[in-house]
C-alpha cells in the first residue's frame, strides 16, 4: 500500500502552466487592434499574463486597462489556446476574448503604457498575419470565424 501525502505535498507536485488572456477588439471597419511591445520583437494582440488568484476574464479587463487606458467590461470568451513547451517558452493555456466593437470616442481615449507599448494600430485580418508571431497568426484564423459563428473553440499548437 502507498503512503499517503499532505495535501500540500500534493498540490506542491502539480504542474504548472503559464496562463495568458487575449482581447480581440475592433473598429466599426472591422479591423484588428494590435500593438507593438517594448519588450519584445513584432507586433501583438492586446493582453497579458494571468497574475496568482485571477480569473481569466479579470485579467483581460485589467490588461485592457493597463495597456490601453480602456474599460472593457463586456468582453466575451471565444476560445482556448493550448501550446506545449517549445524551448524556453513555458506550456501555456491563452483564453481569448472578443472586446468588441470600439466607438470612435473609446478609440480616441486609447492612452498607451508607453513602458508596455510604443504604439497601437487598426489592421485588416490579412494585414494582421503579416505582423502577428506564428502562435497569434495561427490562432487568430480560427478566432475570427467563431466571433461570427458565435461559437467557443479550442486550439492545440
Amino acid at each position: 500500500m502507498k503512503e499517503s501525502i499532505s495535501d500540500e505535498e500534493y498540490y506542491g507536485s502539480l504542474s504548472k502552466k503559464h496562463i495568458g488572456a487575449l482581447v480581440l477588439i475592433f473598429n466599426k471597419n472591422q479591423q484588428l487592434l494590435i500593438v507593438k511591445p517594448t519588450y519584445k520583437e513584432g507586433w501583438s494582440i492586446p493582453g497579458g499574463g494571468v497574475d496568482d488568484n485571477e480569473s481569466p476574464k479579470i485579467a483581460a479587463v485589467r490588461e485592457i486597462k493597463e495597456e490601453l487606458g480602456l474599460d472593457l467590461k463586456n468582453i466575451t470568451l471565444i476560445g482556448v489556446g493550448y501550446t506545449q513547451v517549445q524551448g524556453i517558452k513555458p506550456e501555456t493555456l491563452q483564453f481569448v476574448f472578443n472586446g468588441g466593437e470600439l466607438s470612435a470616442d473609446e478609440i480616441n481615449k486609447i492612452a498607451l503604457d508607453k513602458s508596455e507599448h510604443s504604439e497601437f494600430r487598426f489592421v485588416e485580418i490579412l494585414e494582421a498575419n503579416n505582423l502577428l508571431n506564428e502562435r497569434q497568426k495561427h490562432w487568430l484564423t480560427f478566432y475570427t470565424k467563431e466571433i461570427e459563428n458565435k461559437n467557443i473553440t479550442y486550439i492545440e499548437l
